[in-house]
């Protein structure tokens, strides 16, 4: 009996090993792909630049063999898995030019080879759908080429001109009508509203910083980080961007807080003066506004309104229902000035702010329709307003 059982198990190794060879062989007959990637990295120092360069690269590639809604869904995976680890992905590498700018910020600008056998292995093995590409990728070399070779202010610049118009996503509910007046034939509408980040604007603008930041602190207690800065960084030439979430603001933490240069982003002959964006909300919440849009089954816009926030409408630590008691320092600190949705903010004046990343900012608007239209109506589009058309 021993022998037999014997001989079964010699015979399952070897089933066992057969596999194993057979599977290496198949890997083995896959042709490396590689795709060559230029890009350019930022950074405080030549390093980091350099680290940050890779990292584009790889980022780049990943675009290239994941969609868009993909990328989006699966964007914190991909950050701690694939894009922590890029230079594992990386076959040749090139500096193609250095230097540091004006504004201190040094950029350093690569050629990489990046396997794009491995980084797709990797990405399938995450249950990351990948797209299929046979031969050479859709972009190639010329295309990779085109990357524009941004310094510190334009990156920066850039995520903040989407803020507010494409920096939330707005769920509507259920409208109601709230009354009628026959004299004028207008209706005014309750529209209950979920007002969300949207994680694509949040990610993007969490990466810029990381690249461009002064300083980066991680899981600071809000109060002493907020209180401390002006003594290291001096208010009128520093901006501090917090992340965190409701469990950590409720255990009066920040999950992280970038310290960027004013300089970097803002002329210095303007740098004083009031500007209306994400690190300088507006001191009056009259500026922000929502656009509606009521339409008909044909998705025809048949009626418009628009509703300005009031400093009412200001977000807070018990808008978003976070358990903090009323009469503690943390409610009171970050319930000083008027916050946009999902942002709490201690001095808007200042541009220090705290993001909620996980905020649920819930509001009932008041909207004016023609009485005569209601029939018509089949849904109702809200989006905000960008500054410049308050």
């Amino acid at each position: 009996m021993r022998t037999v059982l014997s001989k079964l198990f010699l015979a399952s190794v070897i089933f066992v090993s057969l596999i194993a060879t057979f599977n290496s062989a198949i890997e083995a007959q896959e042709a490396e792909k590689t795709d060559k990637v230029i890009t350019t990295g930022l950074g405080l120092d030549r390093d980091k630049a350099k680290e940050n360069a890779i990292r584009n690269a790889v980022e780049y590639a990943v675009g290239i063999y994941v969609s868009s809604d993909t990328i989006v869904k699966n964007s914190q995976l991909i950050k701690d898995e694939v894009l922590g680890y890029s230079a594992g992905y990386i076959k040749t590498l090139r500096i193609l030019s250095e230097e540091k700018k004006e504004d201190g910020i040094y950029a350093v600008q690569i050629e990489a080879v990046v396997v794009s056998t491995k980084l797709t292995r990797k990405l399938e093995s995450l249950n990351i759908a990948t797209k299929r590409i046979e031969g050479e990728s859709l972009f190639g070399e010329a295309t990779s080429r085109i990357t524009e070779q941004r310094s510190a202010g334009s990156l920066i610049n850039k995520i903040i001109s989407k803020y507010p118009q494409a920096a939330y996503q707005i769920t509507v509910g259920k409208p109601e009508i709230v009354s009628t007046n026959p004299n004028t034939n207008k209706a005014t509408i309750s529209l209950p509203l979920t007002i969300q980040w949207d994680k694509a604007f949040v990610n993007e603008l969490k990466e810029v910083l990381s690249q461009v930041t002064k300083k980066e602190f991680k899981r600071v207690n809000i109060v002493n980080f907020f209180g401390t800065l002006p003594q290291k960084y001096p208010g009128d030439d520093y901006d501090a961007a917090c992340f965190a979430q409701k469990s950590t603001v409720k255990n009066e933490k920040a999950d992280v807080c970038e310290v960027i240069s004013i300089d970097s982003y803002m002329p210095r002959k303007s740098k004083h003066e009031h500007a209306e964006n994400l690190f300088k909300p507006p001191k009056y919440l009259e500026k922000m506004s929502l656009s509606i849009s009521f339409k008909d089954r044909d998705s025809r816009i048949v009626d418009t309104s628009t509703y300005k926030f009031t400093m009412k409408d200001s977000d807070s630590v018990e808008r978003q229902e976070i358990p903090i008691p009323r009469n503690t320092y943390l409610n009171t600190y970050l319930n000083q000035g008027d916050n946009p949705p999902n942002i709490l903010c201690r001095q808007p004046s200042y541009g220090r702010i705290l993001i909620l990343v996980d905020g649920t900012f819930r509001i009932n608007i008041p909207a004016e329709i023609d009485t005569r239209l209601l029939d018509k109506i089949s849904s109702v589009d809200v989006k905000f307003d960008s500054w410049e058309k308050n």
